[in-house]
């Protein structure tokens, strides 16, 4: 079961959501979500070229590509947050879904993304 690259991706996903709502709790600042979302795509991009059996040259070229857009993605948003803090639309939910929106997050906004 383990070894079925659609369920190796969904786990990767489904922890790096779990880290990012972690570090969200922390920080209380669900924008972390944002900065974290790119990483699943490149994780399963990884997960699945690597059940490839041999990799073809123009997955490892796609599999660039993604990372660095993840990676120009990621960094674009970390730096807004650093000026701005949380963004706006999850202030918002944090505020329309009131108290637990903590516990609410989780499958609400990081899970969801994953």
């Amino acid at each position: 079961m383990l070894s079925n690259p659609f369920i190796q991706a969904a786990l990767w996903c489904a922890l790096l959501s779990l880290l990012a709502w972690a570090i969200s709790l922390a920080k209380q600042d669900a924008s972390v979500a944002d900065v974290f979302w790119p990483w699943m795509s490149v994780g399963s991009g990884a997960i699945y070229l690597l059940s490839a059996s041999p990799p073809s040259p123009i997955a490892w070229v796609t599999l660039a590509g993604i990372t660095v857009a993840a990676l120009r993605l990621s960094v674009m948003v970390k730096s807004r947050i650093a000026r701005g803090g949380e963004d706006r639309r999850y202030t918002e939910i944090r505020s329309s879904w009131g108290r637990g929106f903590g516990l609410k997050s989780l499958p609400g906004i990081f899970m969801l993304q994953g």
